[in-house]
């Protein structure tokens, strides 16, 4: 299982999502991370798929409907 902290550490600055909620690309799963106090912190790893659900989710709770498009690689 891959450590959380070790993760983050990797990438040099996390985006602030906003209430105290970071979020981290490792490469392939994206890393979600709270900050309750100075020292303490916790952080949820979401895969693709996973986080797709996340999104659909979102839809059915907030009765929107989100859009996503994949960019063409290089």
């Amino acid at each position: 299982m891959t450590n959380p902290e070790t993760i983050i550490e990797k990438v040099p600055e996390p985006r602030y999502l906003g209430d105290g909620v970071y979020a981290v690309f490792d490469g392939f799963q994206i890393w979600v991370k709270t900050q309750r106090e100075i020292h303490s912190t916790e952080s949820v790893a979401l895969e693709p798929n996973v986080f797709a659900e996340l999104l659909a989710y979102a839809e059915s709770v907030w009765h929107i409907k989100i859009t996503v498009t994949k960019e063409p690689t290089e």
